[in-house]
């Protein structure tokens, strides 16, 4: 993201309380997965990715939507 990183993103998200569930695709998950989870984050994909394990990631995070 050219202005804003993924954390102030989530925790912006966050400050809005918005329930919308996020899946983040990132080569850095590893070094802000907590940052993140403190932010409300719970679905994460790294990247490189097969397109399975991101299906995995939105059908979990659709399953929060029921």
């Amino acid at each position: 993201m050219p202005r804003i990183n993924v954390v102030d993103a989530a925790n912006a998200y966050k400050a809005k309380d918005v329930k919308t569930p996020i899946v983040i695709v990132s080569g850095w998950v590893d070094e802000m997965k907590a940052k993140l989870i403190d932010a409300g984050i719970r679905h994460f994909v790294s990247k490189p990715f097969m397109a399975e394990g991101l299906l995995d990631a939105v059908r979990d995070a659709l399953g929060e939507c029921d």
